[in-house]
């Protein structure tokens, strides 16, 4: 807080200060003279940012002035220069711009939520300025005395205020004034910058801390537009107390301590209905912890009263010894929302958040060890009202409930930020970064949990032998599949690959997704269609917080998959939510990507980006015997492989990391098996690489031309491609881009840098490969015949190294 002789006060006498009167407007502050305030305005109210003063031969594109005094800017080599206050985090950012020797205002970025400007203008009858000021001033003398006052160029005040129960106002009035509209309300939510005194044009009037108020309604202000519909003079808790504490002296009960006569034939009957009265009206307060200096008035009300209803002092404890205090309660609510928010709140606050983003409210489950979501209120009014009823404040309807919900709304708001590190177990939880386990806490935040508890076993020998069957016995692509489970629960989305698996129906690809799931939890799970996902402009936001999205049946879609192409390759989607006002949001999610089809799929993408991410592994062991493995139930999930759930996540998790690197990231080099099927896939999904497959030859030192659709077929390339689609029923691609996806086939896809694309003066063509001939019958084709990976020792030893199967557990220490 400011010292007092700090303080610069022009109200009255002059307080002693060591601000010179020159500090009350400055035509040209710098950092130095500047530095008190700065200092003042960070500890009181925000961030202070410089302000270039009106600039009128700086247009913006309406032909209006850019630079009006009133918005964040700086000098920036001599220019005014904006300052984007939404991004300014700490004084740290903008101290550098107060060092000019230009002339510079001051305004600060609000960053207090209890902190709201009233910002008296009247710009629609100034004459009436200093009244609304005055009445202001009559609510809370202080007002006028103390903490922070400025004089605007305008005529106006901003009057700075701490606000302890604050509402959404912007337009205001004044009561007295309700046919004005007075101002508006700037604050945190509400513009969020004000421009301040000693700026030029301003004048500093008082300069200490905002004076604390309960409501802006305590002081007289009010919404605009609510202004006709409220009439009665604003009232405090204090006030409300007093009037109904005069009601016992000056209306039911006068007749009793003035006469000491009885309206009804029983004095006692009378007196004790007037002393539990008066004690629930002091329970009442004694549960909001203030007006005390009431009590000893109650008590003098109700000793008074006996002596004049009663001769004998000694009937007059015994009524009192008969009355407990404790018992004593209104039989309907006399607090207001804002009270009973006040008194639910310690008793609601350790289990119970509300989350903005989503609009949904979070229980925390003691049994599950994880916030639970409700997509309605209906169990948050539930416990609002079991609450209430334990705090005995008396009978209350439903209305007062629903207020009370959306009021604790803005006191519980909670950001919750899901660490995809932490994995959710029954009984602990797992910190993947470090590989520990920590205990449950509320605090974790953890919006969920996977259903299964921790084991240090990684005996897993149902799964293992059904991972074998699906992948026809070849133990090297379970290494494959058990590598790529890893990256899921560890979030290896920097490898940017992504498996596709192919098969018939009941060849057990389900069966994987479902394994998959379970392992990470549903929650951190996203089930979509292929073409759901690229054209559904709000499907990309599921994403968020996602460590799986799974895409589903996407045999018949046969479109643009750039979405799927941005979360394959870690790059960043659009972000847009149902029913909220769009920006330019992007998401980089965080999910790795599991496909399944019946069939290869046919997309419009020819170039590498998305052949080179991709790990094709085909199910083709289609089991004749129906086997429960793993089902969702209601509760979880049931099979024969859900009771090795936590066995398989050690042992997913014991694959040491280069491992799992040359298994996911160097496929093609390291799992000999997958070579082929990875070449079929890509005929399977390219027709360019079908054509180049059955159509073309490589052949040292030979050379063929590009051309166009019109040359002759045996000859060149583009004639040939044409006339194989055209046949096939394929759309060919245009002649711009045939010859640089032909070039990216050879090199980034095949592996073959000796296909060249060179051009002479008849034109484009490519080194080393020329159009097949009838001669040519003892050349393999040129995608799926010629292989990729010799069988040499290295080769071998790569292969032993993939068996290798490590025998220490990651939690054994």
């Amino acid at each position: 807080m400011t010292k007092e002789n700090d303080l610069l006060i022009y109200n009255g006498e002059p307080k002693q200060t060591n601000y010179s009167e020159n500090d009350k407007t400055m035509n040209n502050p710098t950092i130095t003279n500047y530095s008190k305030f700065l200092d003042f305005f960070q500890e009181n109210i925000g961030i202070p940012l410089p302000v270039v003063p009106y600039q009128k031969d700086i247009l913006n594109d309406k032909g209006k002035p850019k630079f009006t005094g009133k918005n964040p800017s700086y000098y920036k080599d001599g220019k005014p220069t904006p300052i984007y206050h939404s991004k300014v985090n700490s004084f740290d950012d903008v101290k550098e711009y107060f060092n000019t020797d230009k002339e510079l205002n001051i305004g600060t970025k609000i960053t207090r939520d209890d902190i709201f400007v009233i910002d008296i203008d009247c710009k629609s009858e100034k004459t009436i300025i200093d009244d609304v000021f005055h009445k202001i001033c009559e609510y809370n003398p202080d007002l006028r005395e103390k903490g922070l006052l400025e004089k605007t160029p305008s005529g106006g005040y901003h009057l700075y205020t701490k606000v302890t129960n604050p509402i959404n106002i912007t337009i205001f009035t004044v009561r007295g004034f309700e046919q004005y509209k007075i101002g508006e309300i700037i604050s945190k939510n509400h513009w969020g910058f004000i421009v301040n005194a000693p700026s030029k044009g301003y004048e500093l009037i008082n300069m200490d801390t905002p004076i604390e108020i309960e409501s802006l309604e305590s002081i007289g202000v009010i919404p605009y537009k609510a202004s006709n519909k409220i009439r009665s003079q604003p009232s405090t808790d204090i006030d409300k107390s007093q009037r109904k504490l005069s009601s016992y002296y000056k209306g039911k009960y006068k007749y009793l301590k003035d006469t000491g006569e009885a309206k009804f034939t029983d004095r006692s009957e009378e007196f004790t209905g007037l002393v539990k009265d008066l004690y629930s009206l002091r329970n009442r307060h004694k549960r909001l912890k203030d007006l005390d200096k009431f009590i000893d008035d109650i008590d003098e009300v109700i000793m008074s009263t006996g002596a004049n209803l009663f001769d004998d002092e000694s009937r007059v404890n015994r009524i009192l010894e008969g009355i407990d205090e404790n018992d004593c309660f209104d039989s309907e609510n006399n607090l207001s929302d804002t009270e009973l928010v006040d008194l639910l709140l310690p008793e609601v606050e350790n289990n119970l958040k509300y989350s903005e983003e989503d609009d949904y409210w979070y229980l925390y489950d003691d049994n599950n060890k994880y916030w639970k979501k409700y997509p309605n209120n209906a169990r948050v009014i539930e416990l609002i009202s079991q609450s209430l009823q334990q705090l005995s404040v008396g009978k209350v309807n439903y209305y007062h409930i629903l207020n009370c919900e959306r009021l604790l709304r803005g006191k519980l708001i909670t950001e919750f930020h899901i660490d995809l590190n932490l994995l959710p177990l029954t009984d602990c939880v797992l910190d993947i970064s470090n590989n520990q386990l920590i205990e449950h806490s509320p605090d974790l935040m953890l919006t969920y949990n996977v259903g299964y508890s921790y084991s240090n076993s990684r005996e897993c020998p149902i799964t293992q032998k059904w991972l074998l069957e699906s992948v026809g016995g070849i133990q090297e692509q379970v290494e494959v599949l058990r590598a790529y489970l890893n990256c899921i629960v560890t979030g290896k989305i920097e490898l940017q690959r992504f498996i596709h698996l192919v098969g018939s129906g009941g060849s057990g690809k389900s069966t994987f997704t479902k394994l998959a799931t379970a392992l990470v939890g549903e929650q951190v799970t996203h089930t979509t269609k292929l073409q759901k996902l690229e054209e559904n402009r709000f499907e990309t936001a599921a994403l968020k917080n996602k460590k799986l999205c799974l895409i589903n049946d996407s045999d018949s879609y046969g479109g643009e998959i750039s979405n799927l192409k941005n979360i394959t390759g870690n790059d960043s989607v659009p972000y847009e939510l149902k029913g909220k006002q769009q920006g330019e949001n992007r998401l980089t999610p965080s999910c790795m990507v599991l496909i399944t089809s019946n069939e290869p799929l046919r997309l419009k993408e020819y170039t590498s980006g998305l052949a080179r991410r991709r790990i094709t592994i085909r199910f083709e062991n289609k089991h004749n015997v129906s086997r429960s493995l793993i089902d969702k139930i209601q509760n979880g999930w049931k099979g024969e492989l859900v009771k090795e759930l936590p066995q398989v996540l050690n042992w997913v998790l014991s694959m040491p990391d280069e491992k799992v690197v040359k298994l996911i990231k160097y496929t093609e080099q390291n799992v000999i098996s997958l070579v082929q099927t990875q070449r079929d896939t890509l005929t399977d999904t390219s027709p360019l690489a079908d054509w180049v497959d059955y159509n073309v030859v490589y052949v040292v030192n030979a050379k063929a031309y590009c051309g166009n659709k019109a040359l002759d077929t045996n000859k060149y390339l583009y004639s040939n491609y044409c006339n194989y689609c055209e046949n096939s029923g394929f759309n060919a691609v245009s002649i711009n881009k045939f010859s640089n996806l032909l070039l990216d086939l050879f090199q980034s896809q095949l592996k073959m840098p000796t296909v060249l694309k060179k051009r002479d003066n008849t034109g484009f063509y490519f080194t080393n490969i020329r159009i097949r001939t009838d001669k040519d019958s003892n050349i393999p084709t040129t995608v799926k015949g010629i292989s990729l990976i010799e069988d040499t020792d290295s080769t071998r030893e790569k292969q032993s190294f993939l068996l290798i199967d490590d025998e220490s557990s990651i939690f054994d220490s």
